[in-house]
Formats: structure tokens, C-alpha cells, sequence
């Protein structure tokens, strides 16, 4: 097939090739979309994200605060904001109230792990490191917590904020 050119009549857009697989949860997160939660200190955004991570699995609900999940498979979450202690607190309630987060779907990754901190996107062998670990699970949605914690950038930068979420992305 001829490569596709930049700049296509609308007649023939329709017919351009395209993934079947358009949502992870419809009509909210788009494969290969990406999604920022954001809100107050400590009203619940990590629990959130973790009851995002458990419902893309497909081994927890089936809707995600009322969207319905179109595609199920791995998840990697980025844990780069709580200490490994606090957390594994967490998760072991969640798993106590039965949330299915011992999934072989579900995958976890912390400062610890990732043996480097402060972790830095903007880093290259950070990114590499990340990059590296992330393709070796390929899963369909990665999970960072939180964007503060994952790079150096002046979140009041535009410029310098955009750098990391690309390089995230």
C-alpha cells in the first residue's frame, strides 16, 4: 500500500486506515489519549487513579465513574508522590475490601523500584529507564502519580511543562 499523504480530499478520508479500537473508557479516554486529574491535596485523587488502573485491567468494575471500559489489558502505575510504606498500606486495603489489585494485569512501579530519585522525565537516561520498563509490559494505559514528581519543569512554565508531558506521552 502507497504511503498516505499528508493532506487528503474528504472524499477519501474515510477510507484512510484506522484502529478499530478507538476507547479505553467511552466516550472519556481515547487509546493513546491521555487524561490529567487534578483537584485539591488529599480529596482522593490517587484512589481515583487507582480505580481507573483496576477497571482498565478488566479483572475490577466495569465502568469507571459511570464510563463504560471498551478495552481491558495491562496497566503500569508510576507511583512517584507517597513513600512505598504508606502505600502498600493502600493497596493492602483495597485488597482487604476486595478490589483486585494482586491482578496479573496490574502492574507497580516506585521511586524504589525505579531506583532513581528525584525521578526526572526531562532526564534522559530517566526517560530511558522508564521507556524501557514501560515497553517491556506494553500495556494500553500508563498511570503517573503524581505530574509534580515526575519532572523538574516549572509547572507555571507552559513551555517547560509541555516539554514533560511529551516526553511522558
Amino acid at each position: 500500500m502507497p504511503p498516505c499523504p499528508p493532506i487528503v480530499a474528504a472524499a477519501n478520508y474515510l477510507t484512510l486506515p484506522r484502529s478499530s479500537d478507538t476507547w479505553l473508557l467511552k466516550p472519556l479516554l481515547p487509546v493513546g489519549g491521555s487524561m490529567l486529574l487534578y483537584g485539591d491535596p488529599k480529596v482522593g485523587k490517587s484512589y481515583a487513579a487507582l480505580q481507573l488502573a483496576l477497571t482498565l485491567t478488566g479483572d475490577g468494575p466495569e465502568h469507571w465513574l459511570g464510563f463504560p471500559t471498551a478495552q481491558t489489558g495491562r496497566v503500569v502505575y508510576v507511583q512517584l508522590d507517597t513513600p512505598r510504606s504508606l502505600w502498600a498500606e493502600r493497596l493492602e486495603a483495597l485488597k482487604r475490601a476486595g478490589h483486585p489489585v494482586e491482578s496479573d494485569r496490574f502492574y507497580l512501579a516506585d521511586r524504589e523500584t525505579l531506583e532513581t530519585w528525584p525521578f526526572d522525565i526531562l532526564n534522559e537516561s530517566h526517560f530511558h529507564l522508564l521507556r524501557q520498563a514501560v515497553s517491556a509490559i506494553n500495556p494500553i494505559a500508563v498511570i503517573i502519580d503524581t505530574l509534580k514528581e515526575s519532572n523538574s519543569a516549572e509547572e507555571n512554565s507552559n513551555t517547560e511543562m509541555t516539554k514533560a508531558i511529551n516526553r511522558l506521552i
